[in-house]
């Protein structure tokens, strides 16, 4: 087999397997429900602007997604809507750093300044309730998140990097557990 004839080949896989996906996409329907998305902290108070960026990746991934016919941020409860809830139930935020104080403040070398960690651990709780916030969930899932950041510059916001991606975690997390929900199982109709 010639090179040429091996990249034709690998085009040729990629190219049907973006195909099959394409198709699988097409041929899956969005339930017959609204969603509706909120996001609290357990027991605490936390910054707001977390919970807005958690409840906006959320929205977004599921939105993208397609699995409902409409997906948005909730307030009150629609009828028949569904609604998910995330819940912040522990939440750590820390700056790592690798070296003292007395060597990041030295003007002797500046890549000190670039010498931490920026660590945030979030514990959460996805429940996805029925028409009408029924009681229990009809699907729940716990999990952990952690990411780590180095800055690639001066000044960088690392936490404020990590934030961003343990929000992108948690949606695709939701999404896993809303997108998997299948009405018919759970005797649930749509209105």
């Amino acid at each position: 087999m010639t090179a040429r004839s091996g990249t034709r080949v690998f085009a040729a896989c990629l190219l049907s397997v973006a195909w099959t996906q394409a198709g699988e996409a097409a041929s899956r329907r969005p339930l017959p429900f609204d969603l509706e998305v909120e996001a609290d902290y357990r027991g605490r108070t936390g910054p707001l602007r977390r919970l807005e960026d958690v409840s906006r990746a959320v929205v977004g991934e599921i939105g993208a997604r397609g699995c409902y016919r409409s997906v948005r941020l909730g307030a009150e409860l629609a009828p028949g809507a569904l609604r998910l809830r995330v819940t912040l139930d522990e939440v750590e935020e820390e700056t790592v750093y690798d070296v003292s104080l007395a060597e990041r403040e030295g003007a002797h070398n500046p890549d000190n300044a670039l010498k931490f960690t920026g660590v945030v651990e979030v514990r959460a709780t996805v429940e996805i309730f029925g028409p009408g916030g029924e009681r229990p969930p009809l699907a729940s899932r716990r999990f952990h998140v952690e990411q780590r950041m180095r800055p690639w510059t001066a000044g960088e916001d690392v936490i404020e990097s990590a934030w961003r991606r343990v929000a992108e975690e948690i949606a695709r997390t939701a999404r896993r557990a809303a997108c998997r929900l299948e009405p018919s199982a759970l005797g649930l109709t749509a209105r």
